[in-house]
C-alpha cells in the first residue's frame, strides 16, 4: 500500500516469502563455508513513512518486523567446528524487529544562507551475531546520531556531526580463530565520532 497526504505519506509492505536451496556462508577464521539450507522462510511487515507539519520539519518513520525460521537447515557451521541441524530455529543476525525514526529543522537566515539540524535514531533488537559463536555473543543496536550543515551564497557548505552520540556498543560480526579452539573474535562497532565537511558547489 501506498499513499500520499497533504502534509506527508505512508508506504507498508506485508510478506510472506519462502526461499529453497538457501545458501548459508559463514566465515570460519580461515576462510568461508558454505551449506544449503533445505528451505528458509520469513513473515513479516515493513513500513516507511514521512511527516512534513511545517515548511521547516520533516519528521520520519520506519521500520521492518519479521518472522524468520529455517524450515530445513541440516550440516550448518556448529560451534566449536563440525555441523548441527538448525531445522525450526531463527537465523543468526537477522533482526526481528528495525526501527529507524528521523527529525529535521530547515531554517533560512536573513542573509540568504540556508541550514539544517538534524538527528535520527536506529534500533535492531537483539540477535545471536553468528551462527558458529556462542549464543552470549549477540547484537543489539540503539544508537542516535545528529548533524548541523550551513550552505552559503558563494556555493560553500559546512556540516558537523556526530555519529554514535550515545557512544552505543555492539558487535559487528565474529569468527571462531582457526589456531584458537575455544575462543572467539568479535569485530567492534564505531565509537562515538566527531566530524566536519566542508564541500563547494560549483555552478
Amino acid at each position: 500500500m501506498k499513499t500520499r497526504f497533504k502534509k506527508g505519506g505512508l508506504n507498508v509492505t506485508i510478506f510472506d516469502q519462502t526461499i529453497e536451496g538457501f545458501q548459508s556462508s559463514t566465515f570460519q577464521g580461515s576462510g568461508f563455508v558454505l551449506a544449503n539450507a533445505g528451505e528458509q522462510s520469513t513473515k513479516g511487515i515493513e513500513f516507511d513513512s514521512v511527516y512534513r507539519p511545517s515548511d521547516e520539519w520533516t519528521l520520519t518513520l520506519a521500520g521492518i518486523f519479521l518472522d524468520p525460521v529455517f524450515e530445513s537447515f541440516e550440516g550448518a557451521s556448529a560451534v566449536g567446528g563440525g555441523t548441527i541441524d538448525l531445522s525450526g530455529t531463527k537465523p543468526a543476525g537477522i533482526h526481528e524487529q528495525s526501527i529507524t525514526a528521523g527529525i529535521v529543522y530547515n531554517y533560512e537566515l536573513d542573509n540568504g544562507m540556508y541550514g539544517y539540524v538534524r538527528t535520527d535514531y536506529i534500533y535492531e533488537s537483539e540477535v545471536k551475531l553468528v551462527s558458529n559463536l556462542p549464543d552470549s555473543l549477540t547484537r543489539e543496536v540503539s544508537t542516535f546520531n545528529a548533524s548541523a550543515g550551513l550552505s552559503f551564497e558563494n556555493g560553500v557548505m559546512l556540516q558537523l556531526y556526530v555519529r554514535n552520540l550515545t557512544n552505543d556498543e555492539y558487535f559487528l560480526s565474529g569468527f571462531p580463530p582457526p589456531t584458537q579452539t575455544g575462543s572467539f573474535s568479535v569485530y567492534p562497532n564505531q565509537p562515538r565520532t566527531f566530524g566536519v565537511n566542508v564541500s563547494y558547489e560549483f555552478y
